[in-house]
């Protein structure tokens, strides 16, 4: 908590906002910890990716500005769990992340493809 009584651009004030800072990088550490427990111990639930990535899309579409042709491969769905989980976070959070474009829409349009 940065105290009442610092004045805005003095080294308190730096140095408070370095401490928060800090302690807003840990929470953030220890939620991925907590999040990374959690899917281990989901690791033995098979996911259906198709489902998942067409929540996704449908989620980001919702806004009618963003547009996503998905061509999927059924036999994907007979991959192992962590190669389901790896595909989607990649589709997720790759080169050209999904999750991004709701907040930087600059195109239209976007083909994803998985196949086996």
């Amino acid at each position: 908590m940065i105290p009442k009584n610092i004045t805005a651009g003095t080294p308190e004030s730096w140095e408070s906002i370095a401490k928060a800072h800090e302690f807003s990088r840990k929470s953030i550490n220890e939620l991925r910890k907590a999040v990374a427990i959690l899917k281990d111990q989901s690791v033995n639930s098979q996911i259906e990716l198709g489902e998942l990535l067409n929540d996704m899309i449908e989620s980001l579409e919702t806004s009618g500005k963003l547009k996503f042709t998905l061509n999927f491969d059924k036999e994907v769905e007979n991959s192992s769990q962590d190669m389901k989980n790896c595909m989607y976070n990649s589709v997720r959070e790759g080169p050209s992340p999904i999750a991004n474009k709701r907040d930087h829409a600059y195109f239209i349009e976007r083909t994803i493809t998985i196949a086996r």
